[in-house]
């Protein structure tokens, strides 16, 4: 089974069908946007105001196409879909990302804690690889670091149950060693931690 976590920059508006068609994008009815659509084939001459506001969604464009680029980086083999963007239309006419997800698997490695430990961990390092993580990143590393922590105590318990092949051996020839020195089986007194008798 796998299971997929999408890790989100930012907060996005309620998406719609963007210009092209399956592409997410936020619809923006402010004046500006408006003046900017009726002159789409004119040069573009913006108000202060106007142009304060592309100049914000072209930084935050910026911001987060590079936040969902980390997120892909290093989330390597793990990633399950490409990136979502979400747009806002600005004064000038054009989609700006002003937000994105990327899905990650984030299922355990059925039977393998080691491998499950190891997938854990770039689970993690995708999640909090962008300069400024989203509260969403921080619960995917957090959901990560937990199944890293129960995949750890899974591999501990396994390797106290499994008894390596060479101490049985030692053990089996320090009984003989005993009972050849002792001329019987070794027998442990109570309340001690070592004894032979002889």
């Amino acid at each position: 089974m796998s299971v997929a976590t999408s890790i989100i920059a930012g907060n996005a508006a309620p998406a719609v069908p963007g210009p092209g068609g399956g592409t997410p994008a936020t619809v923006s009815s402010s004046p500006a946007v408006k003046a900017a659509s009726a002159q789409a084939g004119d040069t573009l001459t913006l108000s202060p105001q106007a142009q304060a506001l592309l100049d914000k969604l072209k930084a935050r464009d910026a911001d987060v196409r590079a936040h969902e680029a980390a997120h892909v980086a290093a989330g390597g083999d793990l990633i399950t879909s490409g990136v979502t963007f979400s747009y806002e239309t600005g004064p000038d006419g054009r989609a700006y990302a002003v937000g994105g997800d990327v899905s990650i698997d984030t299922s355990p490695v059925s039977g393998n804690p080691q491998a499950t430990i190891a997938k854990a961990q770039q689970i993690i390092a995708a999640a909090l690889a962008p300069a400024d993580p989203s509260g969403q990143d921080l619960a995917v590393a957090g959901a990560a670091a937990a199944m890293e922590a129960q995949a750890s105590a899974q591999a501990s318990s396994q390797t106290n149950a499994t008894v390596n092949p060479s101490t049985q051996k030692a053990s089996a020839s320090g009984r003989a060693a005993i009972q050849g020195y002792t001329g019987g089986p070794s027998v442990a007194q109570p309340g001690s931690a070592f004894s032979a008798v002889g």
